[in-house]
């Protein structure tokens, strides 16, 4: 056996006995730390397989989006809804969503009922003023409005990211 003074071409048994500890440990260890990192790791965004809506709520919000289509006699190319957690208290309909769940329902089309002053930010008029979308907030569990707001111009013609599809024809 080799004692602690000898080498094996430049490096020390000791040297060699060493690094060889550190390469084992590293690859006994290496796929605990890749298993631990990997269990429970919240996804990036949302499974699109998965609706965010439950059927109760899709409900709530295909009725909400045919009382309002109803009320603005609107024409609506694009209906969407997402859930999400939170509440409104300050709201333009006289109901707060205090459930802590959230309906948002896009509606994108024409509101001939609908009217803007057109007036931006810091009051200088926009280049289009015509609504091409409502938005509306309802509480998930009573699915009444507690917000709604209107979008102008051509960013209004897209859907809300990730929400479910609603038939409302």
């Amino acid at each position: 056996m080799a004692g602690p003074g000898v080498t094996v071409g430049s490096w020390s048994v000791a040297r060699l006995q060493s690094v060889m500890r550190r390469l084992l440990a590293t690859l006994v260890i290496l796929p605990l730390f890749a298993a631990c990192s990997s269990v429970g790791m919240p996804q990036a965004s949302p499974n699109p397989s998965e609706p965010s809506l439950t059927q109760g709520e899709v409900t709530k919000a295909v009725a909400l989006a045919k009382q309002v289509i109803a009320d603005q006699g609107a024409t609506v190319s694009s209906a969407s809804a997402i859930a999400r957690a939170g509440t409104t208290e300050d709201t333009n309909t006289g109901y707060s969503c205090t459930s802590g769940r959230e309906l948002q329902v896009k509606l994108i089309g024409t509101f001939p009922h609908a009217v803007t002053t057109g007036g931006g930010p810091t009051g200088s008029p926009a280049s289009d003023s015509t609504v091409r979308a409502m938005l509306i907030t309802a509480d998930a569990a009573s699915g009444r409005a507690c917000l709604i707001a209107v979008q102008t111009g051509d960013g209004a013609k897209e859907p809300l990211p990730g929400g479910t599809t609603l038939s409302v024809g």
